[in-house]
């Protein structure tokens, strides 16, 4: 008695399994809400604050009889959420990122992920330890509708699989207490004494899955569900977004983005958005067509976002010195100018554009714009300009619906020789300090034929488009090499990071002024209004050159190189070769799980499915009860239920059987043995059953 009630207490009761499923699936789902809105320290500690109060609930738990807990879980549950709501906001005022605080556009996921941290500590019950998963699906679809967090789809199917096991298992609970309360129990413990095995008796919840309640689904059917509801996730969501992307690109969602603009392979940024390091040949970009800005311009442009002089080997470095925000120093000693100043006075015959810039994204403070910026929009204090002419915007919490301004560029123009007595601040745009001597030699080789700097300049960047093809699924570049000779000597091909890196390096090597710049080249159709679209996939790299009465000239060197099929530039790489993408390898992933679930299913359960589907005595007596359940409906005048058993059903229809109330009572009991027992009736048994139904039909007609 002792080993039959230890594995009753077990199973119908919460235990250590059940809060294991919980944590990791309360855990994967604050997780990813504070990866999608980029509060990545606080992230941990939304899931130390998960583990600890799973902790905490199960012991108390334990510590609590089943019918107290019951009585007060939902209660304490509520009360937590009450102080959830009371108190989220001071709460995350203590993290390391305040994003969740003070950004009304991302309250709802933090208040979600609070309110599985508070309710962490108080389930007690199946109903309370289940109503986690609300939160966690709501906070999953707004991560979903942020697209911020590339590995929240593997999360949300680990996330799906712990949640559907643990439905499973308190379904499972409530199925064994409904089984207990109907007598089942006390059948099974009176047959196993009867055989003499009364060890069995502590083995009921086995004998439970041959008995009614054998088709209540299992385990296995919460993965199967998992498994379908990401595959067709995956395999949908990319077919809904391609419909949809004509219209949904320019709703206006506010949105986190954890880096502003997404720039070409490597580039890192600092914490508050501003881009301050590139790191180059790092490997392919995924690169999608989600809208980011919208530009008005006279025409196509280049619009930079970021500069970068100090080349280190791996990446660069990026220039960030302020400038004067009046617009007015053009004039001013060399030595004191920075160097947009520096680049507006080389400027002849220059001319200025009106731009506007509308961001369609919680972006960060990076602004795209065109040519040299001498006008804002935006008053002193709401923007910085940065000494390279780079504007970024003070707002952190909100997007500017437009910014406007005006610039200066020089169209038209062939420029002859660089710029020279350049000021001290762009002494780095000069540094050859990390090219080869073999880069070396080769850039002064290539351009021995050329005459003024502006020709040799043309004809390295024609050099580096005969060498290398552009390909945005390139491999990375192996760990110590440099990824300029790499990509010049050994692979030949890469993406756009690479081919600017070359030619700033080779321009320098030529005693030309030039830097390394990211921002966007979008795509020369203009939408319903005239703008031109600033997609993810128009991020790009390239080199600009200072030449005197120009000042900063373009060289795109990857304008005149071929492409490698798939990976041009400004295509959606979202995946590589269609055998690597994320779908396939899902999909053969769950291939793989599915295998190996239906083979151990079919190992364990082939001779029952045997009996079942092939066994013709078993057959027969399914035959036999459709026979005996129409008899009694045309007697009874009301059909069975599909969830009547079989008692009940008979109970249903006693009263019209008179006289053949007890002959009745005993064929269902003889069906009752047989459906619902390990075996069924042999041949002599279906027999007599046969003529005890036919006599029961035959009296019942004649009365």
């Amino acid at each position: 008695m002792i080993a039959q009630r230890a594995v009753e207490q077990d199973i119908t009761r919460l235990g250590w399994i059940d809060y294991l499923l919980m944590g990791s699936a309360s855990g994967l789902a604050v997780f990813a809400g504070a990866q999608a809105v980029a509060a990545v320290a606080s992230a941990p500690i939304f899931v130390g604050l998960v583990l600890l109060g799973t902790i905490v609930s199960a012991l108390v738990q334990s510590s609590l009889s089943e019918r107290f807990a019951k009585l007060v879980g939902g209660i304490a549950y509520a009360l937590l959420a009450l102080a959830c709501f009371a108190t989220w906001r001071n709460f995350n005022m203590l993290m390391p990122e305040k994003v969740l605080a003070e950004t009304r556009e991302l309250a709802p996921a933090g208040f979600l992920i609070w309110m599985i941290v508070y309710g962490s500590f108080a389930s007690w019950r199946d109903s309370t330890l289940l109503f986690q998963s609300v939160p966690g699906i709501a906070i999953f679809g707004l991560v979903g509708c942020y697209d911020t967090y590339r590995p929240a789809p593997f999360l949300f199917f680990g996330f799906l699989l712990c949640l559907c096991t643990m439905f499973a298992r308190a379904h499972a609970r409530t199925m064994l207490e409904q089984a207990a309360a109907s007598g089942y129990q006390a059948r099974v413990a009176q047959e196993a004494l009867s055989t003499g095995d009364p060890a069995k008796a502590g083995r009921w919840v086995d004998a439970i899955r041959r008995g009614p309640w054998k088709w209540v689904a299992g385990p296995e059917w919460a993965l199967a569900s998992a498994a379908s509801v990401v595959l067709i996730s995956l395999l949908g969501a990319p077919v809904i977004q391609r419909s949809v992307s004509g219209v949904s690109g320019f709703v206006k969602l506010n949105v986190p983005v954890r880096a502003t603009p997404p720039p070409p392979p490597g580039v890192l940024s600092s914490a508050n958005g501003n881009i301050s390091s590139a790191r180059i040949g790092q490997g392919p970009s995924r690169l999608s067509d989600t809208p980011l800005f919208r530009a008005r311009t006279d025409v196509l442009r280049y619009m930079r976002s970021g500069t970068y002089h100090s080349y280190s080997g791996m990446g660069w470095e990026q220039y960030r010195a302020f400038g004067n925000p009046s617009f007015m120093n053009t004039e001013d000693a060399p030595e004191a100018r920075d160097i947009r100043t520096e680049a507006i006075s080389r400027m002849k015959d220059a001319k200025r554009i009106e731009w506007t810039v509308e961001k369609l994204t919680l972006a960060g403070n990076s602004i795209p714009t065109p040519g040299e910026v001498v006008g804002l929009s935006l008053r002193v204090g709401e923007y910085d300009l940065g000494g390279d002419g780079i504007v970024g915007t003070n707002r952190q919490t909100a997007p500017l619906p437009r910014v406007s301004g005006q610039s200066l560029v020089v169209d038209g123009a062939t420029p002859t020789y660089a710029a020279s007595n350049i000021p001290l601040q762009m002494d780095q745009t000069l540094s050859t300090e990390r090219v080869s001597d073999r880069l070396q030699e080769d850039v002064l080789k290539s351009t021995t034929q050329a005459g003024n700097d502006y020709e040799k300049a043309q004809a390295w960047k024609r050099e580096i488009e005969r060498r290398c093809r552009y390909n945005l699924n390139a491999a990375a570049t192996p760990q110590g090499e440099d990824p300029v000779e790499y990509f010049l000597y050994e692979s030949n091909e890469g993406y756009c990071d690479l081919f600017a890196s070359s030619m700033v390096l080779g321009a320098r090597v030529l005693n030309i002024p030039a830097r390394y710049v990211v921002g966007f080249l979008p795509d020369p159709e203009r939408d319903a209004d005239g703008k031109f679209v600033l997609r993810e996939s128009d991020a790009h790299a390239w080199a600009e050159l200072f030449f005197e009465g120009v000042g900063w000239v373009i060289f795109d060197a990857t304008e005149g190189a071929a492409s490698v099929e798939g990976g041009a530039r400004g295509s959606s790489n979202t995946g590589h070769e269609w055998w690597r993408q994320t779908w396939v390898l899902a999909l053969a992933g769950f291939a793989g799980i599915s295998a190996l679930g239906f083979a151990f299913w079919f190992a364990m359960g082939k001779a029952k499915a045997a009996a079942v589907l092939v066994d013709p005595v078993r057959r027969a007596l399914d035959r036999e009860y459709s026979l005996f359940v129409r008899v009694l409906t045309k007697v009874g005048g009301k059909p069975r239920m599909l969830s009547s058993t079989p008692d009940e059903f008979l109970d249903s229809v006693r009263g019209q059987l008179g006289p053949y109330e007890t002959k009745a009572e005993s064929i269902n009991q003889r069906f009752v043995g047989y459906l619902y027992s390990p075996s069924g009736p042999d041949p002599k048994d279906l027999a007599s059953l046969k003529a005890e139904i036919r006599e029961l039909a035959s009296g019942l007609k004649k009365r």
